[in-house]
């Protein structure tokens, strides 16, 4: 679907980046080899460790920036939300 959105619904101007967000998307998923830049979606420490989250089933996952700088060294990798209050 990702590569879809990219050839055929995006702008098909080569100087212009494609970009998407995901907060589930893993280094080792295909989604975020389509896009010339990626990004992370709440990262980071105090993601769902608040006292509203406590005894919850909420995503507890490791920030994964290392994971993907290291298998897409030349992208471009930003945080797109880090908050949603």
């Amino acid at each position: 679907m990702a590569v879809a959105v990219a050839t055929d619904h995006c702008p098909q101007v080569p100087t212009r980046p494609v970009m998407a967000g995901d907060e589930f998307c893993q280094a080792d998923m295909p989604f975020a080899a389509v896009w010339d830049v990626i990004g992370l979606n709440y990262q980071g420490e105090g993601i769902r460790d608040t006292p509203e989250f406590a005894g919850t089933k909420a995503i507890h996952t490791t920030p994964q920036y290392d994971a993907f700088h290291k298998k897409f060294p030349g992208k471009l990798i930003v945080s797109s939300e880090t908050a949603s209050r």
